[in-house]
């Protein structure tokens, strides 16, 4: 936020220069403009108001400007401050759709957990610390059930995500297995894992035939 303040005062300070010149000097808008791209280039995160404010600052410059006024080296300058502004939109363009993408997964991921396991509590996307030994088999059953329920309305990349989910599970199962797992609870978890894998085959590979069908 410091940055976009000095950057609009550098700005300012700037265009002032451009609208107050005694004599015209058709190199100088197209240097400060450059000027102005560098004291942008490095900004963080940015707001879409501060976006904003920054295309005005960028419209407001670049239209002091009358290319047909300039020598052929000055033009060069403009031309290449236009195509590093036009780099510089396209990389927040493209971090938008990634950080939409981003949150668009993470959310499809915890609604995922929430169909699988129900209501567990997770410090984060691996920590599967809610099996214990005394509800491994309860947490196997109701992964199994839930999986099997809704097969049919899981996306390919659904079922790589309950994949994933599985083998963290699983991996907690290996950990708790040390920490007092019941025999009778474990060999019914063995079945448990067989069926899933049988699930995980049909279920998927049948999401892949539904979306090429759909294609």
């Amino acid at each position: 936020m410091k940055k976009l303040i000095l950057s609009a005062i550098v700005a300012a300070g700037i265009f002032a220069c451009n609208s107050s010149q005694p004599t015209e000097d058709f190199t100088l808008p197209v240097t400060n403009l450059n000027a102005w791209i560098d004291s942008v280039s490095n900004l963080g995160d940015l707001t879409a108001e501060q976006w904003a404010e920054l295309e005005a600052q960028y419209a407001a410059a670049s239209s002091t400007i009358d290319t047909s006024k300039l020598d052929e080296t000055t033009k060069n300058k403009f031309m290449e401050a236009t195509g590093r502004w036009t780099s510089f939109k396209d990389a927040y363009a493209a971090k938008l759709v990634a950080s939409d993408t981003s949150a668009q997964a993470n959310a499809g991921s915890s609604a995922l957990v929430k169909d699988i396991f129900g209501d567990v509590k997770m410090a984060n996307a691996d920590d599967y610390s809610f099996m214990t030994a005394d509800n491994a088999l309860v947490i196997y059953e109701t992964f199994y059930n839930n999986a099997k329920t809704k097969k049919d309305q899981y996306s390919s990349d659904d079922w790589n995500l309950v994949k994933a989910m599985y083998e963290k599970m699983d991996a907690q199962k290996n950990i708790v297995e040390k920490q007092g797992l019941k025999t009778a609870d474990n060999l019914k978890i063995a079945k448990l894992k067989i069926q899933f894998a049988t699930l995980f085959n049909i279920g998927k590979g049948d999401a892949k035939i539904s979306e090429k069908q759909a294609n």
